[in-house]
């Protein structure tokens, strides 16, 4: 095998290709040799997949290594003779080479470490038809790692209160070492009970030399001898309607993240539009977690996290994002409800 190469000799070459992409977010989602799952949400204006995994490493301090374009190690787990590192774009296996794979905003990339079998080694005829022996079906690695994590998440039912110490604790044990954003928790959104526990946080986020604040979701593993490991990063996007003939220097119109305030409500004023915007929902109850981000129009967008809870004894509490809007006149009228979907940010799916 030729001596392998970092990501970062093979991306200076492509850096004048890359300046002039418009800004992208993609999901990278990393399956090791245990079959641990760790995605992350990445922006970039890469054209090429080899140049949005720099900005993974810079932004997540995730390190790469290649060889004749092909990726060859991530985080020190090197391939080997019988292994490879599987690349997965959309839900569809790829046979191009990271320099070659195009990358477009909203698209998903899986790096899986994958052992050969000796099926894929052999180009030998099958041996003549004998007994028939009962065939075990076995299902992908990357489908099998996200059953195993998803679902079985509880959404806390009352967020009347910030950050305990023991979660702040947990939180910082699991960013140690994460450099290039600074992640700030605000409060625990979900837990999900495995052979330990798993954290979804809520969080704000800075990257360093970046004006504003971005709010994201992270989840971390708690195991049963209280070592936490990081299991992802993902952004929280927050529409921006400029369109495509915009300037992009032109931010009238757009959605401005609202820097997080450390309080359990929102602002008085917003609380009342926000209550007039909902009150004709009769079948859930929403209770505002957090303003996301707000729209100057001719009056003012708003967008917040809630805790949706249906009106049955058995109904459990969910996560939505909720859109409303207030006129000059402070009338206001509700625009859209979404539940979030928490897997998506927790598990990479």
């Amino acid at each position: 095998m030729k001596k392998a190469i970092t990501i970062l000799l093979t991306l200076m070459m492509l850096t004048t290709l890359c300046a002039c992409g418009k800004k992208k977010t993609v999901k990278i989602t990393i399956v090791n040799d245990k079959g641990d799952n760790f995605a992350y949400g990445v922006e970039t204006k890469a054209d090429y997949l080899v140049e949005a995994l720099r900005d993974t490493g810079k932004q997540l301090g995730l390190t790469f290594e290649m060889d004749n374009d092909e990726v060859t190690t991530i985080n020190d787990l090197k391939v080997g003779d019988d292994s490879y590192w599987q690349l997965i774009v959309n839900g569809k296996e790829s046979d191009s080479k990271v320099g070659e794979q195009q990358v477009n905003d909203g698209d998903e990339f899986s790096f899986i470490y994958t052992v050969k079998t000796a099926v894929e080694e052999t180009t030998q005829e099958p041996a003549k038809e004998e007994k028939p022996e009962e065939k075990i079906e076995e299902k992908p690695q990357e489908e099998t790692v996200q059953e195993e994590l998803l679902g079985g998440w509880e959404v806390y039912d009352d967020f009347t209160a910030l950050l305990e110490k023991e979660e702040k604790e947990i939180f910082e044990k699991g960013l140690d070492g994460i450099t290039g954003v600074g992640y700030e928790p605000i409060r625990v959104l979900a837990t999900q009970l495995v052979s330990g526990m798993n954290y979804a946080y809520l969080v704000q986020g800075q990257t360093v030399g970046v004006e504003g604040k971005d709010y994201y979701i992270i989840s971390i593993y708690k195991d049963t001898q209280g070592i936490c490991e990081l299991k992802s990063i993902n952004k929280l996007e927050v529409p921006n309607l400029m369109t495509k003939e915009s300037d992009e220097n032109d931010f009238v119109g757009a959605w401005t993240a609202k820097e997080n305030e450390k309080k359990t409500t929102m602002a008085k004023p917003i609380q009342s539009s926000f209550e007039k915007a909902i009150k004709a929902e009769k079948d859930i109850t929403y209770e505002p977690v957090q303003l996301l981000a707000t729209q100057l129009v001719a009056g003012t967008n708003y967008m917040a996290l809630c805790l949706g809870k249906g009106k049955d004894e058995d109904a459990k509490p969910e996560i939505y994002v909720v859109t409303w809007y207030e006129d000059l006149q402070h009338n206001s009228s509700l625009s859209e409800i979404k539940l979030l979907n928490l897997n998506y940010y927790t598990a990479g799916e």
